[in-house]
């Protein structure tokens, strides 16, 4: 009886992201799309994105106001998530090659509690992102993002690409630098 009801949660979920993913009007400039994107999450692309007032986990205030007029690269990640750790690497290359750049600014937002990201941090070191305090509930509400890894690029407020998918090769890598770059030049 449980084999069968896993295997119907499993057709259910299935066919949901299918649905979903058939549904969105949006057209992803990401050229890796896979089964498991899921473009519906978040704001829609050329929208405000919700910015307010962060506090980091460095315990660093982020006034709303000092965020308007940057290119901000965002990452909603959880400690856990395998395609998360597998981006690491790629996210720490990409903030050292642009970190002589006071115009963009690397925002991550773990939806583990602070306790667990502090050790995951502890242990492995941050990957160059300023990681903001808010809990599983306040992303899913605020971002209404509830995959990980999910990557949004906001120029002056607005969002301009997102995409749910690990930065994990080079050419996934490769792409988002060069997005990066074109946003931040608008």
């Amino acid at each position: 009886m449980k084999m069968i009801l896993k295997g119907i949660m499993v057709l259910f979920f299935s066919v949901s992201i299918c649905l979903a993913q058939t549904n969105s009007k949006q057209q992803s400039d990401f050229p890796f799309e896979t089964g498991k994107a899921l473009r519906n999450q978040g704001p829609a692309i050329g929208n405000e994105f919700p910015l307010v007032d962060y506090l980091s986990l460095d315990w660093q205030l982020i006034p709303v106001e000092t965020l308007k007029d940057k290119t901000l690269v965002i990452n909603i990640w959880y400690v856990g998530c395998k395609g998360c750790k597998q981006e690491e690497p790629f996210l720490s290359k990409l903030t050292e090659l642009f970190k002589k750049n006071d115009e963009i600014l690397f925002l991550s937002y773990s939806m583990s509690h602070e306790d667990k990201t502090r050790k995951h941090f502890d242990k492995t070191g941050d990957f160059g992102y300023k990681t903001m305090l808010m809990n599983r509930n306040e992303v899913e509400n605020k971002f209404n993002v509830v995959s990980s890894p999910t990557h949004f690029i906001i120029k002056n407020g607005i969002l301009l690409e997102k995409f749910t998918h690990p930065i994990a090769y080079e050419s996934i890598f490769n792409w988002y630098q060069n997005r990066i770059l074109e946003i931040s030049k608008l």
